[in-house]
């Protein structure tokens, strides 16, 4: 009687680097994406036990930001020119709330330049609509 060779032992390697890539796929679709955003930390109001005044008179200023300037009460104005003007409007009037319209075709950053020259005047009540 012949006695064989020792065979060699072998795995399959296809059916290993389909368990592998199974792990991969569970591990990714399972795993969770950590936001930095998440670790912000924000301070919110509490709630009022006072209820809010009634009589407080607020006046409403419309800004247009359109494709390439700003428009207040029909008149185009510059960024420079539009940013001064809110500030003496800010000075002026006690509670002035803002309305900031803004065009489809204007540019993003348009809209942060005005929301920034509001900031810097100090105006704190404002909106933000899309034209259309």
């Amino acid at each position: 009687m012949k006695v064989k060779g020792a065979t060699k032992a072998s795995v399959p390697i296809s059916a290993m680097i389909d368990v592998v890539f199974l792990l991969l796929v569970f591990f990714v679709v399972t795993s969770q994406e950590v936001i930095n955003e998440a670790f912000v930390s924000v301070n919110l109001p509490g709630k009022s036990v006072d209820p809010p005044p009634e009589n407080i008179e607020t006046t409403a200023l419309d800004l247009y930001v359109l494709e390439d300037s700003y428009k207040i009460s029909g008149q185009t104005y510059t960024l420079s020119k539009m940013e001064s003007l809110i500030r003496v409007y800010s000075e002026s009037i006690d509670k002035l709330k803002v309305n900031v319209k803004v065009s489809e075709k204007a540019s993003h950053q348009q809209l942060v330049l005005a929301l920034d020259s509001l900031h810097g005047a100090g105006v704190e009540d404002f909106g933000i609509y899309t034209l259309k």
